[in-house]
Formats: structure tokens, C-alpha cells, sequence
């Protein structure tokens, strides 16, 4: 992973990086007609931490925002918001009455190590061009929530814009962030703002509650992370080098990046969580997490330069 910038907020640290976009595939649907603006709950299955608070289920508020934003009630019309985009999207099948997108989400992993993934699957833009009907731009995102080390991960996939002042909205790009304790029935100041703008690939945090939006669409492949207090990943072999090892997340088979090949010295060794050794690829040939358990796993191997260490995401 290629690390392209990390800023502290009060209570999370943001990071971004590259890492190849897996889509989940199969899911639990959220929207089972053509929708627009689609409001619905979703249980976790585990108790997350968001800011200061515990949250079970996520909510879509159809009267809140036409894009992709989940909140996290906590009394009343008070609420987290999870910004993961900020345009109004729409089914892009939505004037043809056939469904063309999908928003479902999926649990992986044991107790302990559960990750939830939301998933916004070639959806429109509600403001964007349309042929016969359909929605002609697209996008593909998720949003991962992971128990055991309280990140929040926002991942982009494939997208179209041919045309940015239509989908955005007449805004340079979307907006994206995280918003603590806000009455989501009106104006009011979140507790706390955590907004990203200017370079997609590599966007600063703003702190203050204007209008922020990214300069332009978000490249494929991108990852905005942001992390709690004392779960920030340190390792230098991680923050400064390109992954060797993707893609990640992963649910079946793994590859060295071209150009590695000849540099890694086997064994290569993967561990869980608790520091126990899962798995030991003794000899260079096909690599996989077919047998693993979803999970957040440390991946350590030796190269011409010395010691490396990578995590992998696995959603089996």
C-alpha cells in the first residue's frame, strides 16, 4: 500500500492508499425495485464504536440527503452521519422501471473479527445524462466498518463521469467524510466535522462544517481510511512501499506484484490477530486465503532490502 497522506483529527486519523477494489458480489439486498433516495435500517451484528458512541445498526434517512450517507441515530433526530459520498445518486434503470443498480451489504469474518460491507453497485447520478432511459455515468463504492480495530473504510471502484458539472451538481467533486452528533432534521453544527477536500488521490481534512468537496472523481481503486486513536498502523514497510501482495481485500487467490518476484525470499508467513501463525507459503506458486476465515491478517516476508510486513483483508 502506497500511503499518501495521514492527518489527525481529534478522533481519527485519515490515511489513503491504493488497493485493487473487490466487489463483495452476493449480499442482502437493500432496495428490491428501481429506487431513488431508498431509506432503510441495517443491523450490524456487532457493537462498533463511531466517535464516542456504540452503534448496532446503520440507517439510511431517505429526507436527509438523495446520496450515499448513513447515520448512526443516537437520541432523537441526533445522529452520526457516515459521509461515504456525497452526490444524489438514483438507480441509473430508473426512468426504464427495471432495476440497473444495487445497494446490499454482507458480514464476514468470527465474533471479534467481524467486518461489515455496504456496497453501492454501478449506481447513477440523479442529476446526470440519460439515453433511453438509463443513466449513462456511474460509480461503484463501499463502505467496510472492521470490529477489531475500529476503522472505517470507504473503497471506490470503477467509475464514469463524462459529465462532472451534471453528476456533481455543479460542485467540483463529491463530498465525503464523518460527522459527530448532528440533528439530521435541520441546520445545526456536528460536534465534530472530519470533511475531505481538494486532491481525490490525496485529499487534506477540514475541520470546520462548510461546504467541502474533493477536486474531481476519485481515481479506481482508492481507499479512505480513517482510524481510532491507538489502532494506526506504524509499520514503515506498510506507509512507504506499494503493496507486494493484493488483492486487498481477498477471498480466494493472492499475487506478487509484478517485479517482486524475484526479490522475496520464502517462506512467507501470515498471522491473525492474536500473533498466532495461520498459514506458511513455503515455495513460490499459487497463493491463497481460500482456508481462511475473514479477517484482518499480517502478512510478513523477507526481500533483498530485509523484513516486510503487509495486512490483508479477507472477506471469505
Amino acid at each position: 500500500m502506497l500511503l499518501q497522506e495521514s492527518v489527525s483529527g481529534q478522533t481519527y486519523t485519515f490515511s489513503t492508499y491504493q488497493s485493487p477494489y473487490v466487489s463483495v458480489g452476493i449480499g442482502f439486498p437493500l432496495t428490491k425495485e428501481v429506487w431513488d433516495d431508498p431509506a432503510f435500517v441495517v443491523p450490524l451484528n456487532f457493537q462498533f464504536t463511531f466517535f464516542d458512541n456504540i452503534i448496532t445498526e446503520l440507517e439510511s434517512v431517505e429526507d436527509y440527503t438523495g446520496g450515499a450517507i448513513m447515520t448512526a441515530r443516537l437520541e432523537g433526530n441526533l445522529a452520526s452521519v457516515f459521509g461515504v459520498y456525497g452526490p444524489d445518486i438514483i438507480d441509473r434503470g430508473f426512468h426504464t422501471g427495471i432495476s440497473a443498480s444495487a445497494i446490499y451489504f454482507a458480514y464476514f469474518g468470527d465474533p471479534g473479527q467481524r467486518i461489515y460491507v455496504q456496497e453501492w453497485l454501478n449506481v447513477g447520478f440523479a442529476n446526470g445524462d440519460t439515453i433511453n432511459g438509463l443513466y449513462t455515468d456511474y460509480v461503484n463504492f463501499q463502505l467496510q466498518l472492521h470490529e477489531a480495530s475500529g476503522e472505517i473504510i470507504y473503497h471506490f471502484g470503477t467509475s464514469s463521469v463524462t459529465n462532472p458539472v451534471a453528476d456533481y451538481e455543479g460542485f467540483p467533486g463529491p463530498s465525503i467524510g464523518l460527522l459527530e452528533e448532528v440533528d439530521i432534521t435541520g441546520p445545526g453544527t456536528p460536534e465534530q466535522t472530519l470533511l475531505l477536500s481538494g486532491d481525490p488521490s490525496n485529499p487534506t481534512i477540514i475541520s470546520e462544517f462548510v461546504p467541502s468537496f474533493l477536486n474531481g472523481t476519485i481515481p479506481a481503486n482508492t481507499v479512505y481510511r480513517f482510524t481510532p486513536p491507538g489502532t494506526a498502523v506504524n509499520d514503515q514497510s506498510i506507509q512507504k512501499q506499494e503493496s507486494v501482495f493484493y488483492p486487498n481485500p481477498s477471498s480466494g487467490e493472492l499475487y506478487i506484484r509484478p517485479g517482486y518476484e524475484s526479490k522475496i525470499t520464502f517462506p512467507v508467513q501470515m498471522f491473525g490477530s492474536d500473533g498466532m501463525l495461520v498459514k506458511e507459503i513455503k515455495e513460490q506458486g499459487l497463493l491463497d486465503v481460500y482456508d481462511l476465515p475473514a479477517g484482518i491478517y499480517e502478512i510478513r516476508f523477507r526481500t533483498d532490502t530485509g523484513w516486510s510486513t503487509e495486512r490483508m483483508v479477507v472477506m471469505n
